[in-house]
């Protein structure tokens, strides 16, 4: 237990080592929808929370949609409770760093369970938690909170199809739900989803076919714990665009392009997003960002390979799964997927195949352990030529590149699509994957030399083996380290020009950016964090909840479907032609890209885009014939009295929504859709004080059923504790 203990703590270490830029919150992690999504929706959260209020409803987006239903923020996710324990900054980075920690610190756990040595198990974990994929997504941090679960689920999972004891296998199986649970509650359905595929085929490798009956009642269970974030997030995607696109095309756009399978062994062979080589105009139409490397390490997967000599129906069921998984990633790129699309149950419904990614990830990882335990039960000639056979095989590519490192530039540059700065990016592109082959060149002669030294008996088993994890984590942290780039938390902490020039306006109003402002200002490859800064100041979809300004639109992994359909319609001319739209929606700010003529705008600003005050909007809450005055205006209460001479529709310009409720002096009235996405309430001639409250039926009913289920469990477990005394 004390050297388990050791492992463990030891992974402690390396993640510290990893995140060392974001310890103290000087700098955030910030990349791509951490700055655009994650971070102002939890500070949104949390700032909601200490107010004494909870976030059911954010009106800074999209005109007011669900915050609590939408999943992402992850308000019931344990984790969430360091936002509120450390300073946000803090708080918000180490909510991120723990997961990497868990994801070593389970699988560990995992594979001690399966028997494999402490050593082996030590790497499979190192392998997975510092993966080019888990690091990747950081940026996609509900999948990052999801994935970290998949260890204990499978350790749960073979304990109670393989546990003989009826009081063992209640708590594997309870201990099971739970855990799944919290993978839900990570906020990614796709890996919830995909879990039970794998529990599904790994019942099937251990010949455990009649035990498959637990599933239904695993996902009932898990169900009824989670209804109080299910039914709320069920209702929201039936008012989604998920509803509304679920076309091929659509469902496949992020596929993993199959020739990038080499990153898996040869880190960013065909460019580097975060430096600015993963260029189209050299590979083509035909690429993926959402993962930045999927590298998991030449070593890593060297290992792997060997564990397949094991001839293990574990080893087989991990190999014959990822291969699965991986051919799903693939996407549109391969006929496999889309026969699947039509065909397996809620395929349909996952956007980006290249998700799938996760199970690959951790089955290399997994099978490395493996691998390595073979090796120190002794190496044998196959396993010694494997090692000598990649440094070769380095060694060679290394040869051919420098020798003909002008002839490889002129091949490539031939093509008649390359500009002059595209041909500067595959210089460089070319010089990146040279000095990335001299680095693997030398990692894996290392280990070949250790091979030949163990195979000769020129060492020890644990010295072999302490040199190969060190090899190991030595080749993770030299490819993997910089994935995620440290940006400093000045971004979040002052607000630019055009933000501050809304600020005077104390009332209530929202703004619109042009979309010219984003697809028509493209600047040449630049370090994330000026990116990041240009994006605030353009006032970027979301960036600006931290300042409690509200946007028309939105960034949301499920679009408000209302919202997406009046968007995409008319957002070429929602400024030149349908400035009523933006009007109605109490748009009073407007960035463009373009000056604007006419007597109806203000120009405020013109730095680098126009920043412009609408003269026609609406306030946020309007009455034609009549006045209206907003008395008090939270995110699930709205107050407003207004004074009807002759009667009419009341309309609030936030969004129309099951759950909201409308009161007319005490007394409840219906709520009508207006304009196509707002509330409105017909009004009697006189004064009216008006209520709207949200108070969703599919929050309470949830959980309400939350409840029960948890008391059922707790009897059920209870009730075989005490029938096995």
């Amino acid at each position: 237990m004390k050297k388990d203990a050791a492992a463990i703590g030891l992974f402690g270490a390396i993640t510290l080592l990893f995140f060392m830029p974001f310890v103290t919150g000087v700098n955030l992690f910030g990349f791509r929808d951490l700055s655009l999504y994650f971070y102002p929706l939890r500070q949104l959260m949390v700032g909601t929370m200490k107010a004494g209020h909870l976030p059911l409803w954010d009106p800074y987006i999209f005109c007011g949609i669900p915050f609590f239903a939408t999943l992402q923020a992850g308000f019931l996710y344990p984790v969430s409770a360091l936002l509120y324990i450390l300073p946000f900054n803090i708080g918000f980075n180490w909510s991120i760093i723990v997961h990497y920690f868990m994801a070593a610190a389970f699988t560990y756990l995992m594979m001690r369970h399966f028997k494999v040595s402490r050593s082996g198990s030590f790497l499979s974990g190192m392998a997975f938690a510092f993966s080019g994929y888990l690091l990747s997504v950081s940026n996609m941090n509900t999948s990052l909170s999801s994935v970290v679960w998949l260890p204990l689920t499978l350790l749960f999972w073979d304990r109670a199809i393989g546990e003989a004891s009826p009081r063992g296998r209640s708590f594997s199986l309870l201990s099971l739900v739970l855990v799944l649970s919290l993978m839900f509650l990570g906020g990614e359905p796709t890996i919830f989803y995909s879990t039970f595929v794998v529990m599904f085929f790994y019942a099937l490798f251990m010949d455990r076919t009649a035990k498959l009956l637990y599933l239904p009642a695993i996902l009932l269970a898990a169900a009824g714990l989670l209804a109080v974030q299910i039914l709320p997030f069920a209702e929201y995607v039936a008012h989604s665009v998920r509803t509304w696109r679920t076309e091929f095309s659509f469902i496949s756009h992020s596929s993993f392009p199959v020739r990038e399978a080499l990153n898996f062994v040869f880190p960013n062979f065909f460019g580097n997003f975060m430096e600015g080589t993963y260029s189209r105009a050299i590979l083509g139409p035909d690429q993926q960002t959402w993962i930045l490397s999927p590298y998991m390490g030449a070593l890593t997967f060297l290992l792997a390979v060997i564990a397949l000599f094991k001839r293990s129906r574990k080893v087989y069921f991990f190999a014959f799964t990822a291969l699965f998984f991986l051919l799903l990633a693939f996407g549109k790129y391969t006929p496999f997927y889309e026969a699947l699309f039509y065909s397996m149950p809620y395929l349909s419904a996952i956007r980006y195949p290249v998700k799938f990614l996760f199970f690959p990830a951790f089955a290399v990882a997994v099978m490395a352990g493996w691998g390595l335990n073979e090796l120190k039960a002794g190496l044998h000639k196959s396993e010694l030529a494997a090692f000598w056979g990649m440094k070769g095989a380095l060694s060679s590519l290394l040869l051919l590149s420098l020798v003909f490192s002008r002839q490889i530039y002129r091949l490539l540059s031939s093509g008649p699509r390359l500009s002059g700065y595209d041909h500067l990016i595959l210089h460089r592109l070319i010089e990146a994957d040279t000095r990335a082959l001299y680095l693997l060149a030398a990692i894996v002669l290392a280990a070949a030399a250790a091979a030949g030294l163990y195979y000769f008996r020129k060492i020890s088993a644990q010295m072999f083996v302490a040199a190969i994890v060190f090899l190991v984590f030595a080749d993770l942290f030299c490819f993997n380290y910089k994935i995620n780039p440290p940006i400093p938390a000045a971004l979040f902490s002052g607000r630019p020009a055009n933000a501050e020039a809304m600020a005077y306006d104390r009332g209530l109003f929202r703004f619109f950016v042009d979309p010219n402002v984003f697809e028509r200002s493209g600047t040449f490859y630049a370090e994330q964090k000026d990116i990041l800064f240009s994006l605030r100041s353009k006032l970027s979809s979301n960036m600006m909840i931290v300042d409690r300004m509200s946007d028309w639109y939105g960034r949301e992994s499920i679009e408000p479907i209302r919202n997406a359909r009046l968007y995409w319609a008319y957002k070429d001319d929602l400024i030149s032609v349908h400035t009523d739209i933006l009007s109605y929606s109490n748009v009073k700010y407007i960035l463009s890209f373009e000056k604007l003529k006419g007597s109806g705008f203000r120009p405020l600003l013109d730095k680098d885009f126009y920043l412009y005050q609408n003269l026609q909007a609406k306030e946020r809450a309007y009455l034609d014939g009549g006045s209206v005055t907003i008395e008090s205006y939270a995110p699930e209460n709205v107050v407003v009295s207004a004074d009807s001479p002759a009667g009419g529709r009341l309309v609030l310009a936030d969004n129309y929504y099951p759950g909201w409720k409308a009161f007319v002096d005490g007394k409840e009235t219906a709520i009508k859709r207006t304009y196509y996405l707002f509330r409105g309430v017909d009004l009697a001639p006189g004064r009216h004080e008006v209520k709207f409250v949200y108070d969703p039926l599919s929050v309470k009913l949830g959980a309400g059923i939350s409840l029960a289920t948890a008391l059922l469990l707790c009897g059920y477990f209870f009730f075989k504790r005490r029938e096995k005394a």
